[in-house]
């Protein structure tokens, strides 16, 4: 792997960004620093040392994209660039730090949700000039059209130990969700419980044996846990400040959330804070400023 500069640095806090955990390393692509700011610097943290590297940047800004784990690689699709939506398809590779272009299907658009199963990258909704109802699937080289019957961007869409996939979550064209549906590839049937988390968008999800949703609304830290038939929540304290937009990243029964933007207005806008949920509590290993808790 090769590492460009590893020193007491730490990407500056943002929102909207990208990442997943690979080799024992949460990478952090893109997202934005401001509205204004949309970012294209590419970052890796040592899990192990708790040392931050950057590497080279994306080929353009990665903001509010989409991204999901194919293997040891990231597929990246869509996004604002700051100057236009994007229908971009990337690949980028940990182990040399690259990007490369994929072939390019659905048309451009932000906050769109992506799961990776079953060999395939899907890709549902998403918010073009309006509010987008339709999935992709992508495999062997090609992409396909998927009929969806509900349009959301800023949902969840999560891949359980079971091969269970779960959309929870999001925008429709009037208001924040709290609809539960389960993907099947080629439908979207609703799942019915009688009561849950409120509803909200950019939240995290996470699989494992049961769906695990936290973050997304303004007030609520409670972790949510759907076990295939009924929500329940857990109150942890310490728990991190609330926030939506973060990077969330699995890595075995651990969840690591990093930055995003914070609804605390005593807190800056924007986070560079790490905190993991280890199965039964919260940390915070990395502080505001991305380095000292």
């Amino acid at each position: 792997m090769i590492f460009l500069l590893a020193c007491a640095q730490a990407p500056v806090g943002r929102y909207s960004a990208v990442g997943d955990i690979v080799d024992g390393r949460l990478w952090v692509i893109g997202g934005a620093a401001s509205v204004t700011e949309p970012l294209s610097d590419t970052w890796s943290l040592d899990l192990a040392t708790m040392a931050w590297t950057r590497h080279d940047d994306a080929p353009e800004p990665i903001y509010r994209a989409t991204a999901s784990l194919a293997g040891e690689k990231l597929w990246i699709f869509g996004g604002d660039t700051g100057e236009a939506l994007s229908d971009h398809f990337f690949e980028f590779d940990p182990a040399p730090g690259t990007y490369a272009d994929l072939p390019r299907g659905p048309i451009a658009r932000y906050k769109a949700a992506s799961v990776y199963a079953s060999d395939t990258f899907y890709v549902l909704g998403g918010y073009g000039e309006s509010v987008l109802a339709d999935g992709w699937a992508y495999a062997a080289g090609e992409w396909a059209q998927l009929p969806m019957p509900v349009g959301y961007y800023r949902q969840s869409l999560t891949l359980l130990d079971d091969g269970t996939i779960y959309m929870f979550g999001g925008i429709d064209d009037v208001e924040r969700s709290d609809h539960l549906y389960r993907f099947t590839g080629d439908s979207l049937p609703p799942v019915a419980f009688e009561s849950g988390p409120g509803a909200r968008a950019s939240h995290c999800a996470w699989g494992g044996a049961s769906l695990r949703v936290w973050g997304g609304d303004g007030s609520d830290v409670d972790l949510w846990t759907f076990d295939g038939t009924a929500w329940s929540a857990l109150a942890l304290d310490p728990a991190p400040p609330a926030r939506d937009a973060a990077v969330c990243a699995r890595d075995g029964d651990k969840l690591y959330v990093f930055g995003g933007d914070l609804f605390d207005e005593a807190l800056p806008d924007f986070g560079a804070d790490l905190w993991v949920f280890d199965g039964d509590a919260w940390a915070e290993l990395l502080g505001p400023d991305g380095l000292s808790p």
